[in-house]
């Protein structure tokens, strides 16, 4: 079992409201993705060592008060993967951020689900293009 510590700190580059203008499209996935590199490539390693009890930090600035993700929100996250904008990694960090943030809340049960299955793949399951196409579809 691996143990993903949430800490909410400003020491960190990601920030919630940095998120809330990507999927608003005032900033694009890549330039988001680029300012959060270093914690992503850490993730992505940590994440592909095949040991228990390991440790992940997920770090994030919850810098608005309260962000409402939608299915729309979510489809063009999963759609920036298929593009091939983002890879697995960012995909799931951005994911386990969220789900573990105290400031979002969801459109719908629908909105909530598609970002839990983007998550840390030895919960989930491994993400594909497929799976992912799959959970947009149905959104």
């Amino acid at each position: 079992m691996r143990v993903i510590l949430f800490c909410i700190t400003s020491t960190f580059t990601m920030k919630l409201s940095e998120f809330q203008s990507t999927v608003k499209e005032e900033m694009c996935f890549s330039d988001f993705f680029l300012k959060i590199k270093n914690e992503v490539d850490a993730y992505g390693e940590l994440i592909s060592w095949d040991k228990k009890g390991i440790r992940i930090p997920i770090y994030l600035e919850e810098d608005v008060d309260e962000f409402i993700l939608t299915a729309n929100d979510v489809k063009k996250l999963g759609q920036a993967f298929l593009n091939k904008q983002i890879g697995i990694y960012e995909l799931s960090y951005l994911a386990d951020a969220l789900t573990l943030s105290e400031m979002i809340s969801y459109e719908n049960e629908n909105s909530k689900e598609a970002i839990y299955s983007f998550t840390d793949p030895e919960i989930n399951g491994e993400i594909t293009f497929e799976s992912v196409q799959k959970t947009i579809d149905e959104l």
